[in-house]
């Protein structure tokens, strides 16, 4: 969810690096890679925005539910 959240950031520069993240996979653990793209997802605020997302999406459904 926190790539989601930089892909809805900005998506064009976003896409342009996250073949090569996919195709970097296996080749380093999750911190160098999401590090190599970019993001530090040894911060909360990471993990924040990962939750944001979440959050947001709970909040349309119960909308939507009433």
């Amino acid at each position: 969810m926190g790539l989601f959240a930089q892909y809805r950031a900005a998506p064009e520069s976003f896409k342009s690096r996250y073949d090569d993240l996919l195709s970097s996979t296996g080749m380093a653990d999750a911190v160098t890679l999401c590090r190599r793209f970019g993001s530090d997802i040894t911060t909360p605020d990471f993990w924040r925005s990962s939750l944001d997302i979440i959050r947001r999406q709970i909040e349309e459904f119960e909308a939507m539910v009433g």
